[in-house]
């Protein structure tokens, strides 16, 4: 055998992991744990029992035993809350819910949507109020969330994600909410006939007209090219407006739409991948388990 840095240099060549070095049969485990032997105990149990402990090398030994404490030690962690924390949690769990949306593409959104504590943001998205705590977690001046989908100005937005956050309530008045068709009756464009227009809403209108600083639109059921073009009147000059999607043509559609109407300036199509790494002594290499596939992003400034 060989050392190399204090490591004594083997190899498994001779241990085929097919549970015959095992002494202890499940059902003896089993029995052991309901006995009320403590994990770490149980663990200790286990490996005196392995008739391939000795042969492994010390790396080999380490992954040996975190895998026996995943599956046999309860343990756990006491974490805060954070945008960080429930976008990875529901990464590795229910990526569905927040339209696979990761931390690292959570991340650039703010920086593309230049999110500060002057930030009045326009909020459209489907990810349960994962993004409208990441906002109140920047203390953000104002969000308005808008609604889209339901009947008549129904505002039903689901904000199971956001509770998680154990925000204070006075965190949480910063956080309004309207339906789309309230944006549209408001802001009805030419094509709407003045009589069929809300006079209340229309009055209102002024004091809201280019009014929101920052624009991000996360969505699965709408295209964007429509909802966009609903709420343009809201958005101040030189202000971002950021897309995540799933789908490269839909932003690719987006972008066209923008550039050919000259709506917006310096437009860019991003996909962005961040490899983890595992950073351990003689033994750094890439996760083999990531999820590389998470969406793609579109950015741009309105102008006038």
């Amino acid at each position: 055998m060989q050392r190399v840095d204090g490591v004594v240099d083997k190899d498994n060549r001779d241990i085929v992991d097919n549970n015959s070095a095992q002494k202890l049969t499940q059902v003896e485990i089993e029995a052991l744990k309901r006995s009320g032997m403590k994990g770490g105990d149980l663990i200790k149990h286990i490996v005196e029992n392995s008739e391939s402990w000795n042969k492994r090398t010390k790396f080999s030994q380490e992954k040996y035993l975190k895998k026996k404490m995943q599956k046999y030690a309860v343990t756990f962690e006491i974490k805060k809350p954070t945008a960080l924390e429930l976008c990875e949690a529901y990464t590795q769990t229910q990526p569905q819910r927040i339209l696979s949306l990761r931390a690292d593409t959570l991340g650039l959104m703010m920086q593309m949507a230049n999110i500060n504590q002057e930030s009045r943001v326009l909020l459209i998205d489907k990810t349960r109020g994962l993004l409208a705590g990441a906002l109140i977690e920047k203390n953000v001046k104002e969000i308005l969330h808008v609604e889209l989908g339901g009947g008549g100005q129904q505002i039903k937005m689901q904000t199971d994600i956001l509770m998680e956050y154990n925000f204070h309530p006075y965190q949480q008045k910063r956080l309004s909410h309207t339906h789309i068709s309230n944006i549209q009756k408001t802001f009805p464009g030419p094509t709407v006939p003045a009589d069929q227009r809300d006079p209340f809403l229309t009055k209102l209108a002024p004091a809201q007209k280019h009014y929101y600083n920052s624009v991000i639109f996360l969505h699965d059921e709408f295209h964007p090219i429509e909802i966009i073009d609903a709420v343009f009147d809201l958005i101040q000059p030189s202000a971002p407006i950021v897309v995540f999607h799933t789908h490269l043509h839909i932003l690719s559609q987006l972008r066209d739409h923008l550039t050919i109407s000259k709506m917006t300036i310096m437009t860019k199509l991003e996909e962005l991948w961040t490899r983890e790494q595992q950073v351990l002594p003689m033994r750094t290499h890439p996760h083999m388990s990531m999820h590389g596939a998470s969406g793609f992003l579109f950015s741009g400034i309105k102008v006038l």
